[in-house]
C-alpha cells in the first residue's frame, strides 16, 4: 500500500469534537467504477475522554458537487468505542460508486469530549500483511 500526502483527508488531525476533515478532495463523479476507492483511518495519538461517557466515533465519508458546499454522508463506519480509539487503530471506508465530484471525512462523536489525532489516506488497496 502506497501513502501519498497528497491524497490525504486527514493528517494527524486533532479532535477534540464532531469536525469534518482538514482537506477534501477532488474525485470526480466518475471515479472509483471499477477499481473502488478506499480511505484509510489511522489513529495516531490515542484518544481519550474525561467526561466520564461512553464516547463512540462514527466515520463518514461526505459528498458534495462542489468543494465549498454543503456536504452529505454517502457511508458510514459502525460506532466505535473510546476503548478501541487507541494509536494504531484501523478502520476503512469505500466510497460508492455513485458520488459527487468532492469527497470529505466527517467524524462525529457521541457522548463525550475527546482528545486525540488521526490520519485519514486515500489509498488503492489495504494491506493484509502485517509483521508478527
Amino acid at each position: 500500500m502506497r501513502l501519498d500526502i497528497n491524497n490525504m483527508l486527514s493528517h494527524n488531525q486533532a479532535l477534540t469534537g464532531s469536525a469534518a476533515s482538514s482537506s477534501c478532495y477532488k474525485v470526480g463523479t466518475n471515479a472509483g467504477k471499477g477499481h473502488p476507492i478506499k480511505v484509510l483511518f489511522t489513529v495516531k495519538t490515542t484518544f481519550t475522554d474525561d467526561s466520564g461517557h461512553d464516547m463512540t466515533l462514527t466515520i463518514s465519508l461526505q459528498c458534495c458537487s462542489t468543494a465549498g458546499g454543503s456536504y452529505a454522508d454517502v457511508v458510514a463506519s459502525r460506532a466505535i468505542t473510546i476503548e478501541e480509539l487507541v494509536a494504531g487503530f484501523e478502520t476503512t471506508l469505500t466510497l460508492p460508486d455513485t458520488h459527487a465530484a468532492y469527497m470529505q471525512a466527517y467524524y462525529t462523536f457521541a457522548s463525550g469530549t475527546p482528545t486525540g489525532t488521526i490520519d485519514a489516506h486515500i489509498v488503492d488497496g489495504i494491506d493484509t500483511n502485517r509483521s508478527h
